[in-house]
């Protein structure tokens, strides 16, 4: 019952917040009925029987003997009614989130923000349904709308399309060389060219003006050579040097004469061509100083060594172009490595190819990614092997199936995710929650309609009755003559036309059928007193029964007492006896009426009474099963408390008076505690002489577990004006106490202990 409230009170409390924060012009809100529960607080008046002692003829208690009698308290639970309520909450397609219903998308949006359901606005710089794909060099900006405005071969940044520009150029868009003597990256380098050489604005290098040459220019053309980019060449023969400007012939060693027209012989030179050269890989020998003249690809001395790695030609002084791999030395075209494609290298293999020139087709499945070096797969979450050909095993997901799954309860774990998929009967993010009571199936969504408090199976639903129910939702009573659970006990212990409580198998009269009572004895007296050992074994029992009786009233008066320590000094309610009207008649009809009306409640005087239900409206309820026969019935002290509503806020009674036993009497006469009245001592008279009871109302059962509504000591709290009405504790409480009853407000005085019984 307290869970059920907090559920309603949380529910209430989202409810209520919904409506705080949405509103029907609010974007996206829609309107909705939804079905919840309201509390009632409702009364019920609960018998309980209280034990005292009386002088009789019973020689062997010592004229002692055990009565009881049936008191009452009141209780209160809570019961619970359906209400539709209009509310307003996100429209499909939506979440709240704050004051506002944001749009959810599915799958959700990588590098962007969910516009509208399952529509992704993508940040600038990316692309696609779930914008999850970069801009190409062309494009920028939100789902790369916008066209890059780069010159030069320039990168475009694909969120706010600035250029990075490459060596040699710089401007908003790239569109200007270096300025003179600057080169290279943002034109941040200086040009170190010499003798009035310009320098390249890309890679620095130096263009030389006539007459020089070297990287720097800082050299003057070689023999033979002059002019402009030492193209022109000298009129000198057999390698004689001319001026490296205007071409004028010096002769040099390995020459002769004027023009230097003689050379050295073949591997020879230098002066008079002593000099023998010793230059390799068909390397030229100059005829004037030995120096070797080495072919494309090699260096050195005598062009022994091979370029090294990223340079070529003529004495290995040009720098490959290549970006991811080596060129060739002698013609500086690039040698692509596994992987790479392209002019220079600078492409890595398409998708699903991979090795030398990208010439082998990868093998890898269910998404995964191929290595455009050796073709090596790398799997997605979900999926492993050689080729991603498996997915992860039972317990394991993610990256290379290398982490165990969470899930309790023997739940599905994703592969890819590892969230886990509940089995029925179970929810949470580990499934280690049981669903709810009232509710089972996939994800604890599915509505138990079990009835009468029955149990759900969490997995299925099938209803589990409580004894006395039956039926497929638990909706049926047990058959007459069947009792227990699922009705399977036969009542075969009943007799002399009793029957049987559906849910102990307590036997009862017919007349209290649905009633809580004692069992019925048989009264066959055959039989009784006619063998010793019984006779013995009753007496035993009597005593075993009366040392128990003693035991119990000596623990239950120890327990009062220590709660009447609690109890002192706490303020106290105390009642004024006034007169009342009688409005009895005839004993001997009331009775009558006490045993024979029990379908329509009479007219009472006592507006407790009025608007009653009829006993046929609803089951009476029981009584415990330990109760005795004296229980059933009282004296005609119990009748009058009944009368005057002691027991007010109690929905079912038999009544003990009928319409046509009412009279009105003078209000002035005397009664309760204020006199005695001739026809109610008459009446009282009537009743004991013909040795009947009447019928006490007995409480509606009630599931309230508050101790304050128990115990002997408590307030009875009355569902009328008076419903603060305090009578003390059981034990001084009287039949008696009931004809004093006040029939106005109380008032309030502190009692040192407990309320007096008598007037």
């Amino acid at each position: 019952m307290k869970t059920l409230l907090l559920l309603v009170t949380v529910t209430t409390f989202c409810l209520t917040r919904i409506e705080a924060d949405l509103s029907p012009g609010s974007p996206n809100v829609c309107l909705v009925h939804d079905t919840v529960l309201v509390s009632r607080r409702v009364s019920a008046t609960k018998p309980y029987e209280q034990v005292y002692y009386t002088s009789c003829t019973d020689i062997i208690n010592l004229f002692r003997c055990t009565r009881r009698r049936t008191m009452y308290r009141v209780q209160y639970e809570s019961k619970w009614i359906s209400q539709v309520q209009a509310v307003y909450r996100c429209c499909a397609g939506y979440v709240e989130v704050g004051s506002y219903c944001q749009a959810v998308c599915q799958p959700q949006c990588v590098h962007g923000i969910c516009q509208s359901p399952n529509q992704c606005s993508c940040e600038a710089g990316w692309r696609g349904d779930t914008c999850s794909s970069a801009c190409d060099n062309s494009h920028y900006g939100p789902h790369c709308l916008q066209q890059c405005l780069c010159f030069n071969n320039a990168t475009c940044n694909p969120v706010d399309g600035s250029c990075a520009c490459l060596p040699g150029h710089y401007g908003d868009h790239c569109e200007f060389f270096c300025p003179a003597g600057t080169y290279g990256e943002s034109c941040r380098q200086t040009c170190q060219c010499q003798n009035g050489a310009t320098c390249d604005p890309v890679t620095g290098a130096c263009s030389c003006s006539a007459g020089f040459t070297g990287p720097y220019c800082e050299q003057r053309c070689s023999p033979g050579f002059h002019g402009d980019q030492c193209a022109q060449e000298c009129q000198c023969q057999n390698g004689a040097t001319c001026h490296h400007i205007h071409g004028l012939c010096e002769c040099r060693a390995g020459f002769t004469n004027e023009v230097c027209g003689e050379p050295c012989p073949e591997g020879t030179y230098g002066i008079n061509c002593s000099g023998t050269c010793n230059c390799h890989n068909g390397a030229v020998c100059n005829v004037t100083t030995g120096q070797c003249s080495c072919p494309p690809g090699y260096s050195g001395e005598r062009c022994e060594k091979e370029c090294d790695v990223g340079f070529y030609g003529p004495n290995c002084l040009k720098q490959c172009s290549c970006e991811t791999s080596p060129c060739n030395p002698r013609t500086g075209v690039c040698q692509c490595l596994p992987g790479y494609r392209g002019k220079r290298c600078q492409h890595e293999c398409q998708d699903g190819y991979y090795g030398l020139n990208c010439s082998h087709r990868c093998t890898c499945r269910n998404g995964g990614t191929c290595s455009p070096f050796d073709g090596s797969c790398r799997c997605p979450r979900g999926f492993k092997g050689e080729d991603c050909e498996d997915v992860c095993p039972q317990g394991m997901f993610g990256d290379g199936c290398r982490y165990p799954c969470d899930c309790a309860n023997r739940a599905q774990c994703d592969p890819v995710s590892g969230v886990c998929n509940c089995s029925r009967g179970w929810r949470g993010p580990t499934c280690s929650e049981s669903c709810d009571h009232g509710h089972y199936g996939k994800d604890c969504k599915e509505q138990c309609l079990c009835e009468n408090d029955a149990s759900c199976d969490p997995v299925n639903g099938d209803c589990y009755c409580k004894a006395g129910y039956m039926g497929r939702f638990c909706d049926q009573e047990c058959s007459p003559g069947y009792y227990g659970l699922y009705c399977k006990q036969q009542c075969l212990h009943c007799d002399n036309g009793t029957t049987c409580d559906r849910v102990t198998g307590a036997c009862y009269p017919s007349v209290l059928s649905g009633r809580t009572g004692d069992k019925v004895e048989s009264l066959d007296p055959a039989g009784a007193g006619k063998h010793i050992a019984l006779i013995i074994g009753v007496v035993i029992m009597v005593i075993l029964l009366v040392l128990l009786i003693m035991v119990v009233v000596w623990y239950r008066r120890r327990l009062r007492e220590e709660k009447q320590k609690r109890l002192n000094g706490l303020p106290s309610v105390v009642y004024q006896a006034t007169t009342r009207p009688n409005d009895y008649t005839n004993a001997d009809d009331i009775v009558a009426a006490a045993v024979t009306d029990t379908k329509s409640p009479p007219d009472l005087p006592n507006p407790l009474y009025r608007n009653q239900p009829a006993h046929g409206g609803r089951p009476v309820p029981t009584a415990p099963p330990n109760m005795t026969n004296n229980v059933l019935f009282t004296s005609f002290k119990n009748l009058e408390m009944e009368k005057l509503g002691a027991v007010g806020g109690a929905e079912e009674h038999v009544y003990a008076e009928a319409d046509d036993y009412k009279i009105n009497r003078d209000p002035n006469e005397l009664g309760a505690c204020g006199g005695s009245d001739p026809r109610y001592e008459d009446m009282r008279t009537k009743l004991t002489n013909k040795g009947k009871g009447v019928f006490l109302p007995l409480s509606t059962h009630s599931d309230s577990d508050d101790e304050s509504y128990s115990s002997p000591e408590s307030p009875i709290l009355l569902d009328n004006p008076y419903e603060n009405d305090t009578f003390g504790s059981a034990e001084n409480i009287d039949a008696h106490i009931y004809d004093t009853i006040p029939q106005r407000a109380p008032y309030t005085i502190p009692l040192p202990d407990r309320i007096a019984s008598s007037c």
